[in-house]
């Protein structure tokens, strides 16, 4: 919230061309309640995701209420909205507690006092992103496998206490078994480098990614370990935490028009699927929404009554220089 205030000024009408004017005092600054300090949504991340939460996949949304001193720090923190877990509730305050700063409340003088805030964290296991694969990508199936526990760690890593992240990249059969794994970024360690993809290789199950028409297909996924020990710059292990791919050269836009049409039938069937297409897209596929026996919610006319529709979707893409 933003408060302007306005210096206003006050003339004196005594009929006396010399005389001075009287500026009246600034309204004192108040504010009522506590602003944060920088983003809110790095109070909590997915890297504090609650083992026990992770482990058993359990999401939802923490509600809290915050008591901040005149010193702009979080003295007391209420769960007012359960996520229906405890350990996410405890998790929520906990880092809030440790990592909220505030321009703290103003009295009605401008003299910092105690006020309240509140916000809510939503809770998500991070999803896999895939880097290319059309429409769908792998889906990772479970979490448990991303949790990296102390006894993941090799025995000399762990006497040395040391830690780092490595980024990954796992090739995705059509089957949805892991078929390879390669180091796109090193920790530094080669031991956790090679524990990273053991781990993958053996425990991540996923979902294959699906082509035009539906059908499973290979497909990759980019990824990253973080490799902390409890106790050492961390109070627990972290999950698995997607990485933005890059997406390679082949998947650049090209210039061209697509045109594909389909009937929306009264009972939410697709028929006369059909299409064409001056772009070079690899695998482009018109007919599969019918051949997959694809449903959509029917169109409806005036008088609400559910009626056939053609849908013609037209697509044109231009590569121009930039000037």
């Amino acid at each position: 919230m933003i408060y302007l205030v306005y210096l206003l000024a006050a003339i004196g009408a005594t009929g006396n061309p010399s005389s001075s004017q009287d500026v009246a005092s600034p309204p004192p600054l108040s504010r009522p309640d506590p602003k944060p300090r920088g983003n809110p949504g790095n109070w909590a991340t997915s890297n504090d995701y609650p083992s026990v939460a992770l482990q058993q996949e359990i999401e939802g949304t923490s509600g809290f209420s915050l008591t901040v001193g005149p010193d702009g720090r979080v003295s007391d923190c209420v769960i007012t909205q359960s996520s229906g877990s405890p350990e996410l509730d405890a998790t929520t305050c906990t880092n809030v507690k440790r990592r909220a700063r505030f321009e703290p409340a103003l009295d009605a003088s401008g003299t910092p006092t105690t006020g309240k805030y509140a916000n809510r964290i939503r809770w998500q296991i991070p999803r896999v992103v895939p880097e290319i694969s059309f429409p769908r990508g792998p889906e990772m199936q479970g979490t448990a496998w991303a949790r990296i526990l102390p006894s993941d760690f090799p025995q000399k890593a762990l006497a040395e206490k040391r830690q780092g992240i490595v980024k990954i990249e796992l090739a995705i059969s059509s089957v949805g078994a892991v078929a390879a794994c390669k180091i796109l970024e090193s920790s530094r360690h080669a031991d956790l480098d090679a524990k990273s993809c053991e781990i993958a290789l053996n425990k991540a199950k996923f979902g294959p990614a699906l082509d035009f028409s539906g059908q499973p297909t290979p497909g990759r996924v980019q990824t990253e370990f973080n490799w902390r020990i409890p106790g050492v710059g961390s109070t627990q292990p972290l999950p698995v935490i997607p990485i933005p791919p890059t997406l390679p050269k082949e998947s650049r836009p090209k210039a061209g028009t697509t045109t594909v049409s389909f009937i929306v039938a009264a009972d939410g069937s697709l028929t006369e699927c059909q299409g064409q297409t001056t772009m070079d897209i690899k695998g482009f596929t018109p007919e599969a929404p019918c051949n997959a026996k694809i449903k959509m919610e029917p169109y409806t006319d005036a008088n609400d009554k559910k009626v056939a529709r053609r849908v013609v979707i037209k697509t044109n893409i231009e590569i121009e220089d930039v000037k």
